[in-house]
């Protein structure tokens, strides 16, 4: 999956890895060009070219694999200890709770579209929704 949203950050400057290239090392990147020299280059500059729509976005794809706790549910039905109901069964129920192993800084689960142009894009994507609910089942 490919982090647009990181790549324009970091383009503008804006991202807690631009802040700390700038902050550390005297705001210079350790590179490497195409024939294998080691060289140095400001922080600037190199997000410049890396970062943004039309940067090299090979420096933000992520692996999309994942694990999480997508759904949770514990149900527990109370002994009938009245006459006025049949059964009483009570439930928690959580959707979305937390990741277990996530490389990606965003869900990949959610992508920005379903269509062939942004499969596997994050462009600002809205966080997954966690629920926490409970539920009451009364039988009379």
């Amino acid at each position: 999956m490919v982090s647009v949203t990181e790549a324009v950050n970091d383009f503008y400057g804006v991202s807690q890895a631009s802040a700390d290239a700038r902050n550390n090392n005297n705001g210079m990147i350790n590179v490497v060009d195409t024939d294998g020299n080691s060289l140095q280059m400001s922080a600037q500059d190199y997000y410049t070219k890396t970062g943004g729509r039309a940067g090299l976005l090979g420096e933000y794809v992520y692996d999309a694999t994942n694990v999480s706790l997508r759904e949770f549910s514990f149900g527990w039905t109370i002994p009938t200890l009245s006459d006025y109901f049949d059964s009483l069964k009570v439930s928690l129920i959580a959707n979305n709770l937390f990741f277990i192993y996530k490389e990606a800084p965003f869900d990949p689960n959610i992508a920005s579209s379903t269509g062939i142009g942004l499969q596997g894009v994050d462009i600002y994507g809205q966080p997954s929704t966690r629920s926490i609910g409970l539920s009451i089942n009364v039988n009379f």
